[in-house]
């Protein structure tokens, strides 16, 4: 072959390795504008659902408000602001995608439920009725989370569209580098294997966030209707039941629909406590409260449903928020009711000064204790011993109160020592006179495991 041929013949397969290698590199940019579309719309469709989640945070606030007044107790309106803050914030983030998002819809939707809300609000909180504007609110959040879901749908039905045609792009470009360009070779499957393991790692987030945000959602809104109707009339035929002149047959059969009435109440409680705290909505409001008036305010009710409660409490003033210190307390007690023995005493002791020392609530029993399966599980949700049903039990209760101790800065500690079972709530003491312990009532293996414990924790 002369000279002139080979020239001719290098010039022309340069010529095409150039072109190819400009068709690849136009082919990889393509598939790189179709990743980035692939981006844009999962983080819409991402921020989209993050709304959602805002949408029905806030109704179920607005339930758990309204439950509260049916119930005959103050709506927690702070708690419905809080969430009500956290939904606008959302709603803002994902207008602010203009876009991408069609504004024109949604934000007339997101506006109108934020407004309902408002005025449910202001109904709750006068002699109005509210139910019609609960009806409206439950209209304009269906109206929202449909005009959203179909906002959903376009996003993901596009991002499935841009993802496949980057695979398309990125196919031939690999083509094209596999002959022309071989040394491109393993840039390009690097760049492709980063890409799919980023796509997919996105669909399986939102995947999840969709299915755990939708159990959960649907869970504390089918409880807090389900339970409503029920438990208002429990508790408010008992209590007209009680004041009545009834036969002792009769009143033993009262004062048990009473109490089953109070733990379903507790139950309630606990369910409501657990969804602020899954929603990230719970306050403390600390104050300086007399520890023994609240934990006797609490123990009496048990007392009188016929549980015997001993006690020796060291008189003090404790920094707590009371009424989710008064629920620590009672979801101790109920669970001692349950699972422990025969007898349950209720100690207290003061450690160190006022200011900077500590105050330990031991709530013990003579019951099996904890058994050891469980133990590294104890302060979990759901978690509970023996039968739940028989013993009405959710297995929420210990783990709602180590949260809300440590909520208040102060720690929850299971123990179990001499064939005593001991729950121990250790809070802050108060500023103020020192704290005097009460004359110790406690049987004397309880004396000696308080004691231990005590020095242990020092």
């Amino acid at each position: 072959m002369s000279s002139t041929r080979i020239r001719a013949f290098g010039s022309a397969a340069a010529w095409a390795a150039l072109s190819a290698g400009f068709i690849a590199a136009a082919l990889i940019f393509s598939n790189a504008d179709g990743i980035r579309q692939v981006s844009t719309d999962g983080a819409a469709a991402v921020q989209i659902e993050q709304a959602m989640s805002g949408a029905s945070a806030l109704r179920n606030a607005v339930a758990r408000a309204v439950l509260m007044v049916d119930l005959g107790v103050a709506p927690d309106l702070d708690d419905v602001a809080v969430v009500q803050g956290e939904y606008r914030r959302r709603i803002d983030v994902m207008l602010a995608l203009d876009d991408e998002i069609e504004r024109d819809t949604l934000e007339p939707a997101a506006g109108a439920f934020d407004a309902a809300v408002t005025e449910l609000g202001r109904a709750l909180t006068s002699a109005a009725t509210y139910t019609e504007q609960l009806a409206v609110v439950d209209d304009r959040y269906r109206t929202l989370i449909a005009e959203l879901a179909a906002e959903r749908e376009i996003h993901v039905a596009e991002l499935a569209t841009a993802g496949a045609d980057a695979g398309r792009a990125a196919d031939a470009a690999r083509f094209f580098v596999a002959i022309f360009l071989p040394m491109l070779l393993g840039f390009g499957f690097v760049g492709r294997l980063r890409r799919i393991r980023a796509e997919d790692r996105m669909r399986w987030q939102v995947e999840r966030e969709q299915a755990r945000q939708r159990a959960k959602d649907e869970f504390i809104a089918d409880l807090s209707h389900e339970l409503r109707t029920p438990l208002t009339g429990i508790v408010g035929f008992a209590g007209a039941l009680r004041s009545m002149d009834l036969p002792p047959g009769a009143k033993e059969y009262v004062e048990i629909i009473a109490g089953e009435g109070a733990e379903l109440q507790r139950m309630v409680d606990d369910l409501i406590a657990v969804g602020k705290i899954q929603s990230g909505t719970v306050t403390y409001a600390l104050e300086d409260v007399d520890v023994v008036d609240l934990v006797q305010a609490v123990a009496a009710p048990f007392r009188a449903a016929g549980m015997n409660v001993d006690e020796s409490l060291a008189s003090a003033t404790v920094r707590v928020d009371p009424g989710r210190f008064r629920q620590v307390v009672r979801n101790l007690l109920s669970n001692a009711a349950k699972y422990g023995g025969s007898s349950v005493v209720l100690i207290g002791e003061v450690e160190g000064r006022p200011g900077n020392g500590r105050y330990r609530l031991s709530v013990v029993d003579d019951g099996p204790g904890v058994p050891d399966a469980l133990i590294d599980r104890l302060f979990e949700r759901y978690v509970h011993a023996g039968d739940a049903v028989t013993k009405g039990s959710v297995g929420l209760g210990l783990a709602i109160a180590r949260t809300f101790t440590e909520g208040m800065g102060g720690r929850l500690v299971y123990r179990r020592e001499g064939g005593w079972t001991s729950f121990e709530v250790i809070v802050a003491l108060a500023e103020g006179p020192a704290s005097v312990p009460t004359r110790d009532r406690r049987p004397p293996s309880v004396v000696g495991a308080g004691d231990s414990t005590s020095r242990q924790d020092s």
